[in-house]
């Protein structure tokens, strides 16, 4: 898959879809304790989190391309 196709993904997703993964994306790289702030340690679970949040959306390539 090209970024160009990845791209036009995310450019035909619903608008719900979109909001709805960038929130989830937005708490788990922002969020601790209920507080967002930029000083938040990120690891390898947050960054695990984060890629499967964007997969299950159907924002990332398929299997194989």
């Amino acid at each position: 898959m090209t970024e160009k196709e990845l791209d036009a993904r995310i450019d035909n997703a619903p608008i719900e879809k979109v909001r709805a993964c960038l929130k989830e994306i937005a708490t788990l790289w922002f969020v601790e304790d209920g507080v967002a702030h930029f000083e938040k340690h990120i690891d390898s679970d947050i960054t695990e989190a984060v890629t499967g949040a964007l997969h299950t959306r159907g924002f990332s390539p398929k299997e194989g391309t």
